[in-house]
């Protein structure tokens, strides 16, 4: 039989306006309810894309006056489904149940919390494993090209978004929109001149990263040829070479321009005697 809820002024939900039922309601404390039916509670703290949501969850916690923590968050990662029905669990477990909302972890209490919501931010993402899985995809791109224009940096994490989308689409055995993902990454690459059929003409060019340099000498064993010509010991020759003959002076060098400058002489004797030979 329904029961009326102290924290509700009008017995009634909040969000959709369902009666209120003690057994569509999450229980609180002794005659304490959450304000927010259960159906309407587990879409709230949901992204567009089904997934639990950091911001959302926090929106709903503040919205009801009980507290966020950042490590009942990460268990509730891994509890899963229901979401706001297990972080009451959490809650209560953690002996948190009688907090409010102003007792919660901020990014200016909580490190970790601050890093998390910037990464996050930061890919327009509500999961925390898919905003590390595109930090790896991009810390790959990085080492493989040269990222060193903003239109490059915007393209790379297109990629890396396209990249996510495709793996998710993949999963769920989607292969209409996986074909349409591959073609929009096809396109993106081309555009940012990355397919891997232009990957040797930018090694060509020398637009290539560190890493590809690397990956290039590598290949080379373990360096390529210089077959620059050796003209410092060349320039020691005649210039030191022609002081040291000037001065006097004998060594090496004088003995070395010697037979540089005998290359461009004439032998007087040496033809003197062929040509008296002949006669």
């Amino acid at each position: 039989m329904a029961k009326v809820s102290k924290s509700l002024e009008i017995p009634i939900c909040k969000e959709c306006s369902k009666l209120f039922d003690e057994n569509e309601f999450y229980h609180i404390s002794a005659g304490d309810y959450v304000p927010i039916c259960k159906d309407c509670c587990e879409s709230l703290v949901l992204s567009s894309a089904g997934e639990l949501d950091i911001n959302k969850l926090n929106d709903l916690l503040k919205r009801v006056n009980m507290a966020f923590y950042y490590d009942l968050w990460k268990e509730l990662n891994i509890l899963g489904k229901p979401y706001f029905g297990n972080y009451i669990k959490l809650l209560v477990e953690h002996k948190y149940s009688k907090r409010k909302y102003k007792d919660s972890d901020t990014i200016d209490n909580n490190k970790e919390l601050e890093q998390t919501s910037s990464l996050l931010e930061k890919w327009g993402v509500s999961n925390v494993e898919d905003a590390d899985f595109l930090e790896k995809e991009y810390h790959e791109w990085e080492t493989s090209y040269e990222i060193d224009s903003k239109a490059m940096v915007d393209s790379v994490k297109q990629l890396c978004l396209i990249e996510l989308d495709i793996r998710k689409a993949r999963k769920k055995n989607d292969v209409q929109a996986l074909d349409k993902l591959l073609r929009i990454k096809s396109q993106i690459l081309g555009d940012a001149n990355l397919k891997p059929v232009q990957e040797t003409g930018n090694a060509a060019n020398e637009q290539v990263s560190i890493g590809m340099l690397i990956k290039k000498f590598e290949q080379e064993e373990p360096i390529p040829e210089d077959t620059a010509p050796d003209w410092i010991d060349e320039m020691k020759v005649w210039i030191v070479g022609q002081l040291a003959r000037m001065e006097g002076l004998q060594s090496d060098v004088t003995d070395d321009f010697n037979k540089e400058l005998a290359k461009y002489g004439i032998d007087v004797d040496k033809e003197l005697d062929e040509k008296l030979g002949d006669m």
